[in-house]
């Protein structure tokens, strides 16, 4: 599902108050709350969007690892930045891929209790 942004919000509103009479503010935050609510819920019904899921825009370019998918595969991602204007997605395979959805990894296992009553 894609994030519904404060930008989003104003730029949804801007159009919606150039058909609308000037009102108070307290009518325009109702106005800004309805129309936030609204474009979530319109982005909720994006067609092939597993719950989850997110928008390659908000991807960590730190050189963190995500899972990535990408014409119906899965696999392990990261921002590969050169340092001279060059970056791009990386994974083990080496082949520049062009994700369109990530999710962060889940936190590693605990360590084993070795000291648990044996």
């Amino acid at each position: 599902m894609t994030l519904v942004t404060d930008r989003m919000v104003e730029a949804a509103l801007s159009a919606y108050h150039r058909k609308l009479p000037r009102g108070s503010s307290a009518e325009a935050n109702t106005a800004r709350d309805r129309m936030h609510s609204a474009l979530a819920a319109a982005l909720s019904t994006e067609p092939g969007v597993a719950e989850g899921w997110r928008s390659m825009d908000g991807a960590p370019r730190d050189g963190s690892r995500f899972l990535a998918f990408e014409k119906g595969r899965y696999f392990d991602c990261w921002w590969e930045d050169k340092g001279y204007g060059e970056a791009y997605w990386m994974d083990e395979a080496d082949s520049e891929p062009k994700p369109t959805h990530w999710l962060p990894l889940p936190a590693a296992p605990l360590p084993e209790d070795t000291h648990h009553g044996r």
